[in-house]
Order: structure tokens, then C-alpha cells, then sequence
């Protein structure tokens, strides 16, 4: 019985980890810009189906993990100039509807270039090469997501807290006019969090392909759980988001292995309770 527990809670944080890296790039969006992302699941979609062409037309699947970052951002910066920048300091319906139209947009363009077919992704390391934690045999790969998880959030941290860009962007989240009144020009580092938050995305698309076949509509699931994560964990809190991200991947761990069909309804029953006890979120905006 423990073996299986320990199980279902290692899986959960494989899953925790890949919905934290799209739920924080959709908090510091809506944080610091106070743009609701409502396209932000394409992002992650892009990035599955990256890893999917990297080992089918190039043999090489960790070739996805460095081409979809670089890529999915640029396409980031490029939207976020193009169209989003055009919705700062407006009512957040345009947000919603803009965001949502560049969605549709993207899954048409997926569709015509990758079809409407499911694409399975093989396992970059063999399904049966397992490591032993404890008493249980747990599948590398889900170790390796769970590594880059932790080093990619890692990472992020030191940007935000290390650096003097990282801090503009807290200060911003905090007061932006008062950066605005101390003469720095708050475009740049917008322009920075979107792509950002669109290149983490993508990474984590790559990383879930493998465990799940890319689709063309899989971004509309993931964000809904991105969502309630956010405002879960608090807005624009890195920490509350992680927090958030770990506590959704765990419950629909375990959901799922004692009644599957309640897997997909959970994380908004578990938002719902802490909505009702703490409005903010769990460490607070």
C-alpha cells in the first residue's frame, strides 16, 4: 500500500512541475501587464508538437527542449508587439477577446501544418528504464521532468530576485507607476515577461509530449488548470504559484488512481475551498 502511495505522490509532482512552468509565465502576465492570456495553452501546444517534429524529422527528441524555447518565444515577442501591446492599460474584456482570437488563429495554423490527428511522441528514455526510489520503480523520464522543473523555476527565481531586470519587474508588479516615475520605460521588460512566459510554455509542451500525444486542442484544457492555479497560489506570487501548481498535480494524482473521472473536476472543487477560507490565494497577491 505504501509503495503505491509514494507512487501516485511522484507522479503528482511530475505533473505539479509541468503546470507550474505555464501557470507562472499566465501569473506574471496578468501581474505585471494585466493582460489575461487567454491564448497562453497554444504556447504550450507549439511546444509539443516541436518536440514531435524534432524526433520525427531529426531523430532527436532533447533537440525539441532547445529549439521550442527559443522559438515559442520569439513567436511570443512577436504577438506581444504585434497585438497585445495594443491592450495595456485597457478594460480587461479586450484582453479576453483579443487573446482568445489570436488562440484560434494558432490552432488553425497548427492544424494546417501538423493536421488533426493525434501525434504520438515516443519516449526520449525506454518505458521500461526505471530507477528505484525506496521500495518503487520510478520511470526516469518523469525524474527528468521533475529535475527540469525544479531548475527551470530555479532559475527564474534568481532572474526576478538576482538581477537588476528581474527587480524592475517586481517593482513593476508592485507600484508600476512608481517605476514609470523614476524615468524607466516599462515596454521592454513587458515585452520580456510575455515572451518569457510563452518560451516556459513551451518547454513544458515538450516535456508532457511524450506522456501524452499532441493535439491541436490540447492548450484549451491546460490553461483552465493554469488559471486556477494562479488564483490559487496568489497573483503574480511565484512561490504561491508553485505551491498551487505541486497541490493540483497531487490531487489529480490521487484522484485519478481512486476515481479517474473526477480527476478533471478537482482542481476547481480544491479552488473553490480556498477561495472560501482565503480570497487572496494561498501566500497571498
Amino acid at each position: 500500500m505504501m509503495d503505491t502511495v509514494l507512487l501516485i505522490v511522484l507522479y503528482g509532482l511530475s505533473l505539479g512541475f509541468i503546470y507550474a512552468l505555464i501557470a507562472i509565465g499566465l501569473s506574471l502576465v496578468y501581474g505585471y501587464m494585466g493582460v489575461i492570456n487567454l491564448g497562453h495553452g497554444v504556447f504550450y501546444a507549439l511546444g509539443a508538437y516541436m518536440a514531435f517534429t524534432a524526433l520525427s524529422h531529426l531523430g532527436n527528441f532533447w533537440l525539441g527542449l532547445l529549439i521550442a524555447f527559443p522559438m515559442v518565444m520569439f513567436l511570443g515577442l512577436i504577438l506581444e508587439r504585434s497585438f497585445i501591446r495594443r491592450l495595456y492599460g485597457k478594460d480587461v474584456v479586450y484582453s479576453v477577446v483579443m487573446t482568445l482570437g489570436l488562440q484560434m488563429i494558432l490552432i488553425d495554423t497548427i492544424k494546417i501544418i501538423w493536421g488533426l490527428e493525434p501525434k504520438p511522441v515516443g519516449d526520449p528514455i525506454q518505458v521500461s528504464l526505471t530507477i528505484p526510489i525506496v521500495n518503487v520503480s520510478f520511470p526516469i523520464y518523469r525524474l527528468l521532468v521533475m529535475l527540469f522543473g525544479v531548475g527551470l523555476y530555479t532559475g527564474l527565481w534568481l532572474f526576478l530576485t538576482r538581477t537588476m531586470i528581474g527587480k524592475v519587474i517586481i517593482a513593476g508588479i508592485e507600484d508600476l507607476q512608481g517605476v514609470q516615475a523614476l524615468g524607466i520605460n516599462p515596454l521592454r521588460s513587458f515585452t520580456l515577461i510575455f515572451a518569457l512566459g510563452a518560451g516556459l510554455a513551451g518547454i513544458s509542451g515538450v516535456l508532457y509530449a511524450p506522456i501524452i500525444m499532441p493535439y491541436p486542442y490540447m492548450g484549451f484544457e491546460v490553461v483552465l488548470y493554469a488559471f486556477a492555479i494562479v488564483a490559487m497560489g496568489g497573483l503574480a506570487n511565484l512561490k504561491g504559484t508553485l505551491a498551487a501548481a505541486l497541490i493540483i498535480g497531487e490531487s489529480m494524482s490521487i484522484t485519478g488512481y481512486i476515481w479517474s473521472p473526477a480527476a478533471a473536476v478537482i482542481p476547481f472543487i480544491i479552488l473553490a475551498v480556498i477561495f472560501a477560507l482565503k480570497p487572496e490565494g494561498l501566500l497571498g497577491a
